[in-house]
């Protein structure tokens, strides 16, 4: 299908995702692990299967477009990263009320939560969303300075 795809299931992979503590439970130590951490080497992964999806594109004739998108909201708190794989990267920041944006956001969290873990806690899964929001916000905002 020709329908964006947030990226973030492949940082998994490297543990470069922020699906661990949102999926399965609280995880502060990941969490202090993830914020301090540098993201390029998963960036370079994402890159790599980007180039493999086109190329196989191109191999079976189908149309391959100019330009990839991450559409993931991690990203907010990672354009240096992403600059560093992505050096011509050009930056489209949505602007969404923040309520449905939360309510979209924790809807799917809790589905996804849902299919590993039976004991869903709707508060903390909110809690953790909008903690999340708030990190990506300020990361974003102080990368914004240097990009």
């Amino acid at each position: 299908p020709h329908i964006p795809f947030e990226e973030v299931q492949l940082g998994m992979s490297f543990f470069g995702s922020t699906l661990f503590p949102s999926m399965f439970s609280d995880i502060p130590t990941y969490e202090k692990w993830y914020a301090a951490s540098n993201h390029v080497h998963v960036y370079n992964f994402v890159k790599k299967c980007f180039q493999v999806l086109q190329w196989q594109k191109k191999k079976y004739g189908q149309h391959v477009g100019r330009r990839w998108l991450l559409k993931s909201p991690q990203n907010m708190g990672h354009m240096k990263e992403i600059l560093q794989v992505f050096p011509d990267a050009k930056f489209i920041l949505m602007h969404r009320n923040p309520l449905g944006f939360s309510k979209s956001a924790v809807c799917l969290l809790t589905y996804t939560t849902g299919t590993e873990n039976h004991n869903l806690d709707i508060k903390r899964i909110s809690r953790f969303w909008l903690d999340r929001i708030k990190i990506f916000l300020t990361n974003m905002k102080a990368s914004i300075g240097d990009v």
